[in-house]
């Protein structure tokens, strides 16, 4: 998976934008990301949660780390499709609940325009924060790109089981169906804040 592949970016852009606008509103999240949603979102709206398409705050931000991997993606100059498998880790043992919360959430993109656009430049280093890097982007990472489906309704890719078990193995899983079972008080040990990756750097370089 290259996550520096422009489709990856457009996914990555379109979760954490999501993220940013649950506990702010979506015109204080991602440049780009209110006319990309084509918010505020009706909460009728079968295709997009109105929960990453509000104008108002509905979350509060807790310190935590949110772990995310891209299980599925289709990806050319005019559409994206991709599953986002997430799971959460919080800093603090009193915010960590009984049983923790692993999702997955389906996420499509189209592109409106003539050009897909050019990916941003890529974070070179896990394990460092980058000086030059933008928390959010200050720049419009979606371009001409509409999202078109955000919803954390749809059916399990055993990619995401896979992925669970490889990093909790003393889970119950059945190799045979991909099933893995969370058992009830079970939560993901509490860890410091990570070092986010990846950072927004910045836009494509124009010669």
């Amino acid at each position: 998976m290259d996550l520096f592949s422009r489709g990856a970016e457009l996914v990555r852009a379109t979760y954490e934008a999501g993220g940013m606008a649950f506990f702010r509103g979506i015109d204080n999240s991602f440049p780009g990301y209110r006319e990309a949603i084509g918010g505020p979102v009706d909460h009728l709206d079968p295709d997009i949660m109105d929960s990453v398409g509000s104008v108002v705050p509905i979350g509060k931000p807790l310190p935590t780390t949110n772990f995310r991997h891209i299980a599925t993606i289709s990806s050319n100059d005019r559409s994206v499709m991709a599953t986002v498998c997430t799971y959460e880790a919080y800093a603090n043992e009193e915010d960590n609940g009984l049983t923790t919360r692993f999702g997955r959430t389906r996420i499509e993109l189209e592109n409106v325009g003539t050009s897909a656009g050019a990916p941003g430049i890529p974070d070179a280093d896990p394990d460092r924060e980058n000086p030059a890097a933008h928390d959010p982007p200050d720049w419009n990472v979606f371009g001409s790109w509409k999202i078109r489906v955000f919803n954390t309704d749809t059916p399990e890719p055993v990619e995401c089981n896979r992925w669970w078990h490889s990093l909790f193995p003393a889970l119950p899983f059945d190799s045979e169906t991909d099933r893995l079972d969370l058992p009830h008080g079970f939560h993901v040990p509490t860890q410091p804040v990570a070092i986010q990756y990846p950072e927004w750097i910045g836009p494509a370089r124009t010669e």
